[in-house]
């Protein structure tokens, strides 16, 4: 829970600051974690950019590497995602967007960049 309370200060921070510098080692700083390999599972979460843009989405992280994603109502298989420990990695679109947080028992967040520059943040649970 502290996870999630640190990823919501974060946020805070990211609107208030014309970047979210920092993000995933402060939330680091914060908390030691727990992890677990997200191969095959299902999350759900949401994606906020310093724009306002905001975007629920649904992931399933394959055994193969590939990121199949949903958002909007469409769905796309376009993305690839590493794991290290607790530390995770993806990017959408073919590299149009990267992702980089980590993986707290159920929950994980992080920080997005995207090729307009556009910074933003993204937190998800894990789905039953």
């Amino acid at each position: 829970m502290r996870v999630l309370g640190a990823l919501v200060l974060m946020a805070a921070a990211l609107f208030a600051t014309p970047a979210p510098i920092g993000f995933v080692q402060a939330a680091a700083a914060q908390e030691q974690r727990s992890s677990f390999p997200v191969a095959g599972t299902r999350w759900q979460g949401q994606v906020r950019w310093s724009d306002g843009e905001y975007t629920e989405w649904g992931v399933l992280f394959r055994p193969d590497g590939v990121l199949e994603y949903s958002y909007n109502g469409a769905t796309y298989d376009n993305g690839r995602w590493t794991q290290n420990n607790s530390l995770i990695y993806w990017h959408t679109n073919n590299n149009f967007a990267l992702y980089s947080g980590t993986v707290a028992g159920d929950t994980m967040g992080g920080q997005t960049q995207n090729q307009r520059n556009q910074v933003g943040i993204w937190i998800f649970k894990r789905a039953p």
